[in-house]
C-alpha cells in the first residue's frame, strides 16, 4: 500500500511539474504574442504614416503639377499673342520669335512629360507600399495563427 501510494504521489508531483512547465510556456507564449501585437501596431503605425506621407507627397505633386501647367498656359497664351502680334511684321525678327516660341512649346512639354513621370512614379510608389501593407497583415495574420494553433496544441 505504501508503494502505490508512492507511485501514485511520484506520478502527481509529474504531473504538477508538467503543469506548472505548460503554463509557464503558455505564459511565455502570450508575453511573446503580446510584444509580437506591440510590434505590429507600431509598424501598422509607422506604415499608415508613411501612406499618409505618400498621398501628401502625392497631392502636393498634383497641385504643384497644376499650378505650372496653369503658368505653362498663361505663358503660351503670351507668346501666342505675341506671335500672334509680330505676325504683321515680315523678315528675321518673326522667324527669332518662332524659334523662341517653338522651342518654348517643346520645353513646356518635356516639363509636362517630366511631371507626368514623376506623378506616375508617385503613383507605382503608392500602389507598392498598399501591396507591402496588404501582405504584411497576410504575414501576421499568418503568424497570430500559428502562435495561436501553438498554444491550443500545448493546451
Amino acid at each position: 500500500m505504501y508503494g502505490t501510494m508512492r507511485t501514485d504521489h511520484i506520478a502527481l508531483l509529474k504531473q504538477k511539474q508538467d503543469f506548472v512547465e505548460k503554463n509557464k510556456r503558455a505564459a511565455e507564449i502570450e508575453r511573446e504574442l503580446n510584444e509580437l501585437r506591440k510590434s505590429r501596431a507600431t509598424e501598422s503605425s509607422q506604415l499608415t504614416d508613411e501612406a499618409a506621407r505618400l498621398r501628401r507627397q502625392l497631392a502636393d505633386a498634383e497641385r504643384t503639377k497644376a499650378e505650372e501647367l496653369a503658368a505653362l498656359k498663361a505663358q503660351l497664351t503670351a507668346t501666342n499673342a505675341a506671335i500672334e502680334e509680330l505676325s504683321q511684321s515680315k523678315g528675321a525678327e518673326v522667324e527669332n520669335i518662332v524659334k523662341q516660341y517653338n522651342a518654348d512649346r517643346a520645353k513646356a512639354e518635356q516639363e509636362r512629360e517630366a511631371k507626368a513621370a514623376e506623378m506616375e512614379r508617385l503613383r507605382a510608389e503608392l500602389e507598392r507600399f498598399r501591396a507591402d501593407s496588404a501582405r504584411q497583415t497576410k504575414v501576421q495574420k499568418w503568424l497570430l495563427l500559428c502562435v495561436a494553433n501553438e498554444t491550443v496544441g500545448d493546451g
